[in-house]
């Protein structure tokens, strides 16, 4: 009675099984077969890139289109005759997903860069149409997310732009404000100033030696002309001393410090201005990635429409059942022997 059950069971409930199969790949700048960008996926490579999909093909979503589209509830329901493994006709729309779920998978095919998905269900077209759906959704998908994430990234491009903007007013006021408050325009070119200034000095001084020894020449030491050229150089250097007296005492003090004043507003300007130039290029660059229709989605071969059944396996698998059930009998036998002999050898 047993083997008639099992016969009944393999033969009329478990129906054949027909896969179909279809490959893909997805590259691109956001998707690439080496990692989908660690902006959007996290990293990880085309691992990290089959868990998404593959989360995708499992969900709800992927689930609710493939039934809207085929109808693929009523099928299982009219053609699953597998009460125990299967679909039974009490079945609500939760045990549907989930028997959606054991029919597809999502494999890596060879060379780790090709994904490969694979639906099972019990006719060739059905099969065929639902890896056709599927494809067509995965790829909607991919690309409805690369649009989204280089909007996000927009966005926060955007926020930050406004940031660096605002500190680059702050930076700038600071900056006119130190040189108005100081007076001016550059520590190090005023101390240049100052520079120039006394060795024109130097120079009218050096003029004036040589023309006092002109004079002395011919004329007597103490004649009129000789001392003017002398008070004049003498006040010269005077003048030169009192210049470089300033000029070693500003940069002793305080003009090192409006100096290091000077060069810390300045570096804080220029590095908020080249940030915000590297800002304002990624916004365009990523607003020009956005507006191209990229070919992100690749599909490398059609879903294939099966010809031969892939299971089930009845006569193989019977014969194991049989087997598995033989051993049990077996088992208890022997079990039931030895607590027969054990209960006889216990009696007084």
């Amino acid at each position: 009675m047993t083997i008639l059950l099992l016969t009944f069971y393999q033969f009329f409930c478990r129906r054949d099984v027909f896969e179909s199969r279809g490959e893909f790949l997805v590259r691109g700048e956001q998707f690439s077969v080496t990692g989908l960008g660690p902006a959007l996926w996290g990293g990880g490579g085309s691992w990290r890139e089959k868990g998404v999909l593959d989360s995708f093909f499992l969900s709800q979503e992927a689930w609710e289109r493939v039934d809207r589209k085929l109808k693929l509830g009523d099928y299982f329901l009219q053609n699953c005759r597998d009460w125990i493994l299967g679909i039974r006709p009490w079945s609500h729309s939760e045990d549907l997903w989930k028997f959606y779920q054991k029919s597809i998978d999502l494999d890596m095919a060879s060379g780790g860069s090709v994904l490969q998905l694979k639906f099972r269900t019990f006719d060739p077209q059905t099969a065929h149409g639902v890896v056709t759906e599927l494809l067509r959704a995965a790829e909607g998908f991919v690309n409805d997310l690369e649009r989204r994430t280089l909007a996000e990234r927009i966005t926060a491009i955007e926020k930050e732009l406004i940031g660096v903007n605002q500190s680059l007013h702050t930076a700038r006021q600071n900056f006119l404000n130190f040189q108005a408050q100081h007076q001016l325009l550059n520590p190090e070119l005023n101390a240049g100033e100052e520079l120039k200034a006394i060795a024109r000095i130097e120079g009218e001084r050096i003029r004036a030696k040589i023309q006092l020894r002109e004079l002395r020449a011919y004329l007597a030491p103490d004649a009129t002309q000789i001392r003017e050229i002398e008070q004049r150089i003498a006040s010269m250097e005077e003048q030169v001393r009192e210049e470089n007296a300033k000029l070693i005492g500003a940069n002793s003090g305080e003009l090192n410090v409006l100096s290091f004043e000077y060069i810390d507003l300045k570096t804080r300007l220029d590095f908020l201005e080249n940030e915000r130039l590297v800002l304002l290029k990624l916004a365009e660059e990523t607003r020009v990635q956005a507006n191209q229709k990229q070919k992100i989605f690749i599909e490398i071969s059609r879903a294939t429409l099966p010809i031969e059944p892939i299971g089930p396996h009845r006569f193989r698998d019977l014969i194991n059942i049989m087997l598995l059930l033989l051993l049990v009998y077996a088992t208890g036998r022997i079990i039931r022997g030895i607590l027969q002999e054990h209960r006889i050898t216990s009696r007084p």
